[in-house]
């Protein structure tokens, strides 16, 4: 829905910009009165949903919120927006953190050590590195 939302936001943007003149007037006035719902709507879902987010949800709500700011420059000036998207990625970086020192903790308690014929080594890096790669990997196919 926000998607749909952002998509209609920009061709009517864009729509009123290609005239001749554009309409500048009149992208201000839509702005200024979509933004008043649009911030309901946000603030609704965040209040209804906040504590279901997945961490991935939470980043991808960031995004938006973000774009969304961006195709109000010029127009509207809310901090709010820009408020939000710093909370979202706050609580994106901290959940990422707790998620990753819980994998780091169970990578150290399950990690096997293998003899050498010189010295010993453990797969602890390998399994850290290729951990960090699955998570990056994750967050880029989800955008």
């Amino acid at each position: 829905m926000l998607e749909r939302l952002l998509g209609e936001l920009e061709d009517f943007v864009g729509a009123c910009r290609v005239k001749s003149p554009p309409r500048l007037d009149v992208i201000k006035l839509y702005l200024e009165f979509m933004h008043d719902k649009v911030y309901k709507l946000l603030r609704g879902f965040w209040n209804d949903n906040h504590e279901n987010l997945a961490n991935l949800h939470l980043l991808r709500l960031a995004h938006w919120v973000n774009r969304y700011s961006i195709q109000l420059k010029g127009y509207v000036r809310d901090e709010r927006l820009q408020t939000g998207v710093k909370i979202l990625l706050d609580i994106y970086f901290r959940n990422a953190n707790t998620e990753l020192n819980e994998a780091i903790k169970n990578i150290f308690s399950n990690t096997h050590y293998y003899e050498l014929s010189v010295a010993h080594c453990t797969k602890l890096p390998f399994e850290f590195v290729g951990l960090l790669e699955k998570r990056l990997k994750d967050i880029e196919e989800n955008f």
